[in-house]
Parts: C-alpha cells; structure tokens; sequence
C-alpha cells in the first residue's frame, strides 16, 4: 500500500493549537513517506468537514490519497455570511460554523429566553436571531440522520473516484444521546451500511477523544475542558500507529 498525500480533516480535536503539534497527517505521511495535509480548523461543523473535504480531494486528483476525516459535535452548525471577519475557509465561500456552549442546560436556558452564543455582537441581528430559533427546534436524531446521509454520499464520491478513505468520530461518539433508536426504521439502512465499511469506524462507540483517554493520555488544556479537552502529538502518534495495525499498512 503507497500514497502521494495523506489529507485530514476535522476541526481542533484534528489539529489544535501549533505548539502541540504534529498530528495525525504527520504520523501518517511518515509512516507512507509522503506528502500531507491538515485542512482542519477549529470549530469546524461535519457539513464543513464533509463538503471541504470533497472539494479537496477532486483538486488532489490523480494524485493517489488517503483521505481521513476525524468528525466533529453534531450540534454545530453553519450560516452563509458574505464578508465576514469569522470565514473559516477563504475557498469554502462565506460559511461560518457555530455552536452553542457546552453545558448541561443549555436547551433550558435558551428555552427560558437566555442568549447562548458566544460573540453575538459579532454578526448581523438576523443571523442570532436565526441560530437562536434554528437551537429551539433543533432535534439530534434529525441532525444524525443527515449527517449519515452525508457521510455515505462522501464514501459513495470516493469510491466512485477510487480515493481511499477512514472515518471517525473525532470529539465524541455519535450520536451522543443513548436516547436514540440507531436501528429505527428512517434510521437502519444507513446504519447498517456504515456498520458494514471497515473504513467507518463505530459512530456509536469510537471516538478519538475517548481512544485517547483510554490509552492514558490527557488533554493539554485539561484545566480548561477537562476530559473534553485537546490532546496533543503522543496521542495522534499512537492513533497513527493503532491504525497503521489495523489495517496492515
């Protein structure tokens, strides 16, 4: 097995801050002697991650890739603003991802007519009143099955282009709710079909985070999110070499 690129993506449980780096491309790319890419930015919602990702890997072309994407929350989100200070990719137009804290009661709060995003004066009145309402009906199941959609329109794109690829859940495993019937009948044939590709780890019981803390890593930032935190270059040369293993590179 031989690539040219190894491409991730994700947002900064994928690439956190410079001074705790490498990631996981460099492990990879050492491993495969190649070149690598980190199109991971902090905050990422999975829409970006997904679509970006897409974008990329057809400008990759005929480059051999491997394209590994480490999945973000599920309730992050995104909102077109043109011109805006907080444009994520300046190749990915004017979308910005946003999400609400986390705490425990957030829903109850934004119930009870508190404002829960951070840096509102940011951005335009209607884009917080928007997101505001968009938070009030949001449903996780919803949101799951659409990002299941969206991941196997992803798989079926690489496929179809003969791109290899690995996915996870790279924050938390999803969807992050027990409460959720995975095998529901609007919800059992994508599951069933990402429960079959061995390059989909999981969803409901893999993520890195998780992984890390299991292995005994801690977070660099654990006095700020404790477990919730960012782990850095152990914890990714240990993925890296957790799947070099597994799939017998």
């Amino acid at each position: 097995m031989s690539y040219e690129i190894i491409y991730v993506n994700g947002c900064s449980y994928m690439k956190g801050k410079d001074n705790h780096g490498p990631w996981l491309d460099y492990y990879l790319s050492k491993h495969f002697k190649c070149e690598s890419i980190n199109n991971a930015i902090p905050g990422s919602s999975n829409s970006r991650i997904i679509r970006t990702s897409m974008r990329d890997a057809l400008n990759l072309r005929p480059k051999r890739s491997l394209i590994v994407l480490g999945l973000s929350f599920l309730f992050r989100t995104e909102v077109w603003i043109p011109n805006h200070i907080r444009q994520f990719d300046k190749f990915d137009g004017d979308f910005t991802s946003f999400q609400v804290p986390q705490t425990a009661t957030w829903y109850e709060s934004l119930l009870g007519g508190k404002r829960i995003l951070k840096d509102e004066k940011l951005f335009p009145k209607e884009i917080v009143d928007y997101l505001h309402s968009f938070y009030k009906i949001y449903n996780e199941e919803a949101e799951y099955l659409n990002l299941l959609k969206d991941i196997l329109g992803f798989v079926g794109f690489c496929k179809s282009n003969a791109i290899d690829y690995i996915i996870f859940p790279a924050a938390e495993k999803l969807p992050p709710s027990s409460n959720i019937d995975i095998h529901s009948i609007f919800l059992t044939s994508f599951q069933k079909e990402i429960e079959n590709d061995d390059h989909i780890f999981p969803l409901n019981n893999f993520c890195f985070n998780s992984f890390s803390l299991e292995n005994k890593f801690i977070p660099y930032d654990f006095d700020e999110f404790g477990i919730n935190g960012h782990h850095s270059s152990a914890a990714f040369e240990h993925f890296a070499k957790y799947l070099i293993r597994k799939y017998n590179w």
